[in-house]
């Protein structure tokens, strides 16, 4: 039997928004489309940056402590195994 996968669609802005609350086991996508790499940080300051349509996954996160920003309008999907995915400002289901 496999676990219930949640997902969401996280919007980027161009200032650092942590991704969420609460512990997370899963993937954060970036849209094949999006016009240029999104930025992850682990502080809100060292910028790390990831490849339109890369991914990076976590096997075990507090979703306060991952931050992203890159182009507005460009996406992210955050799917995960057996999680709550939390709220996210200004995300879409």
């Amino acid at each position: 039997m496999s676990k219930a996968q949640n997902s969401k669609l996280i919007t980027l802005t161009a200032t650092y928004t942590a991704v969420g609350t609460g512990m997370f086991k899963g993937t954060l996508t970036s849209a094949d489309g999006n016009a240029t790499a999104y930025l992850l940080s682990s502080d809100g300051i060292t910028d790390i940056p990831i490849a339109a349509g890369k991914s990076h996954e976590y096997s075990a996160v507090d979703l306060a402590t991952v931050f992203v920003k890159g182009t507005p309008g460009d996406t992210l999907t955050l799917v995960g195994e057996g999680v709550q995915v939390p709220a996210y400002p200004d995300s879409v289901y």
